[in-house]
């Protein structure tokens, strides 16, 4: 069985029992730290690439995915060759453009982010030390 396999299997386990969190790719975050919410509720893979579906029309697709870290509000895949993240944005339809990406490419020890977003300047600054995949949750001590 392949590690993606592996990976998916043991997302499609743990679905309910993810937590949402804001979405981080090498360090670079989706929107404002702690800002969204996305909670992945389908996952599936062929051949070496992972698709996670993520709420609100989203798709998170990870090309060999290794390393995967998973409790109860932590969510990681440490490595992968390359991350493109999709989703709708509704407030843009009238534009006629509704579907944005993020996309990371790793090469050896770099990481280049790219993006079609064209109503702010995102900041793909990426750190190669950092994992590949993320949904940071913000989780409240019990009192």
């Amino acid at each position: 069985m392949s590690e993606t396999k592996e990976i998916c299997d043991e997302i499609q386990k743990a679905l309910p029992n993810l937590t949402p969190g804001t979405l981080r790719f090498w360090g670079a975050w989706y929107g404002r730290p702690y800002d969204g919410f996305h909670k992945i509720f389908a996952c599936e893979q062929n051949q070496d690439v992972l698709t996670l579906h993520i709420d609100e029309d989203s798709q998170l697709k990870i090309w060999a995915p290794h390393d995967l870290q998973l409790g109860n509000s932590m969510f990681r895949i440490k490595n992968a060759d390359r991350v493109r993240w999709e989703w709708s944005y509704v407030r843009r339809r009238q534009t006629g453009r509704a579907r944005f990406f993020f996309e990371f490419v790793r090469t050896g020890e770099t990481v280049v982010g790219s993006s079609d977003v064209d109503w702010y300047e995102p900041n793909l600054k990426t750190d190669v030390s950092l994992p590949a995949v993320e949904i940071v949750s913000l989780v409240m001590p019990r009192l």
